[in-house]
């Protein structure tokens, strides 16, 4: 029988590419669709007209399934929803970090199944996993706080085996998760399929600035720092000078005034990164994995060497 995600899905191995704003264009998105994992469109607060065509470029170039990043986020999702329907997109990579509404999940993913598109949400925490589960999700995600980008405050193998004793539908872990040795680990806790994010920051299709790659190669144990901790919008980055500037911002002033200058302050931050080359002064989200982050290698080569070797440790077939 085949791996449970992979059927849902219809991939071809239990590798999911985690959604990353400026980081998942559609070249990384087709790079690892066509390698046989389902790559994730990261398409954040993009206008309706920039994810129709960024839908479009990717399906133009596979007829691999793949999917598109929407946050559970009700304006967002009467804005962006009805693009993905129209443009037949294989599956809704849906999220939040904290407190999903159960009443929104449900309106949205009826419409989405009527579309017929497939379903898969990623949850920081086991109680919006349920809450997703009971919506009537195909595929459910759960992020430990090591991975890079939006995390909670626990790990992820705390919340697999959590999540494999009361989650019906295929289970996929994340967070800390980049080659054979962290995947086989995943499953044994319980996990269907593993999502990464980090690793394929370093694929050759990634097409983010070579000084960000060089950055994610050069940064060593211990080079990630959390941000946005006092005020429930922790993120995981490589710490830099701007990761420093923010962390004095939040340690130096009353939460009330961090939570109104959070916003400006980080603004922008990301792209700076990824797309300016800005080391210094932008945010490069990865996960606690960073130091086993070392080459560039193509999509393909990444997600054949991570099923493998995973096999090879467990002695059996994932796929």
């Amino acid at each position: 029988m085949s791996n449970l995600v992979s059927q849902v899905l219809g991939i071809k191995y239990p590798i999911i590419q985690g959604a990353m704003v400026w980081a998942t264009s559609p070249s990384l998105v087709i790079g690892v669709s066509e390698a046989g994992g389902l790559g994730v469109l990261g398409t954040g607060n993009a206008t309706p007209d920039i994810l129709q065509t960024l839908i479009r470029e990717v399906k133009k170039a596979t007829d691999k399934p793949f999917g598109a990043n929407l946050l559970m986020i009700p304006d967002l999702l009467e804005a962006v929803g009805p693009v993905c329907i129209a443009e037949k997109l294989p599956v809704i990579y849906a999220g939040i970090l904290a407190n999903l509404d159960i009443e929104l999940a449900k309106k949205h993913f009826f419409r989405w199944h009527e579309a017929g598109m497939k379903i898969v949400f990623k949850a920081c925490f086991i109680s919006d996993a349920l809450k997703a589960q009971e919506a009537g999700a195909d595929v459910i995600i759960l992020k430990g706080w090591e991975g890079g980008g939006l995390v909670s405050q626990e790990t992820t193998s705390v919340l697999i085996p959590q999540g494999a004793d009361c989650i019906n539908v295929p289970l996929v872990a994340s967070g800390g998760i980049c080659d054979g040795r962290t995947m086989a680990a995943a499953l044994t806790l319980g996990a269907q399929a593993i999502e990464m994010g980090s690793a394929f920051m370093l694929a050759d299709e990634c097409d983010i600035a070579d000084a960000c790659k060089d950055e994610i190669i050069k940064t060593g144990d211990m080079g990630t720092v959390m941000t946005g901790f006092n005020i429930y919008n922790t993120s995981r980055q490589i710490r830099n000078k701007y990761t420093n500037d923010i962390t004095a911002f939040q340690e130096n002033n009353p939460k009330e005034i961090v939570m109104v200058g959070f916003k400006e302050k980080t603004a922008g931050a990301v792209k700076r990164a990824m797309h300016e080359g800005d080391i210094v002064n932008g945010s490069i989200m990865v996960g606690q994995i960073v130091p086993l982050l070392k080459e560039k290698r193509p999509a393909k080569e990444i997600i054949e060497t991570t099923v493998s070797d995973c096999e090879r440790i467990l002695g059996r077939t994932v796929r």
